[in-house]
């Protein structure tokens, strides 16, 4: 936990001295670092929903947050996968992806698909998102 303040603290630090004209930090739904940031670091901007699995099937069901300076339209429909509650990222070795091997270390579900940076990146692009400040 302190680990993860002194991260969210240096990083709204960065971004309120440098101020790029966009910037997001993504965490999970049920996180409390951005009220912490909002309080500490009085760094303000929008919670734009997501769920990974919009991206790749094979990430996470639980809800995200892009915490940004920007409205971001992203994809935050809620997939409800059959016979498969607990849905974790798996290995992008398997050989074959219908056999989930279910991986619950914190690395492998720590990772963000990269369908998702590129989203965020073609709206920002595209001029696609609202602009806070």
């Amino acid at each position: 936990r302190l680990l993860g303040q002194k991260t969210a603290f240096y990083t709204a630090e960065i971004i309120k001295k440098f101020n790029p004209e966009l910037w997001c930090i993504e965490n999970g739904a049920t996180s409390l670092i951005f009220k912490y940031i909002n309080k500490i670091n009085r760094l303000y901007g929008c919670k734009n929903l997501l769920y990974y699995d919009n991206y790749d099937s094979n990430f996470s069901l639980k809800p995200t947050y892009i915490f940004s300076n920007k409205k971001l339209l992203l994809k935050n429909n809620r997939n409800k996968v059959k016979n498969n509650k607990n849905k974790i990222a798996y290995s992008s070795t398997e050989k074959n992806k219908q056999d989930l091997v279910y991986k619950k270390d914190y690395c492998e579900r720590s990772k963000v698909p990269i369908e998702l940076y590129k989203h965020i990146l073609l709206i920002y692009e595209n001029k696609q998102q609202l602009s806070l400040f």
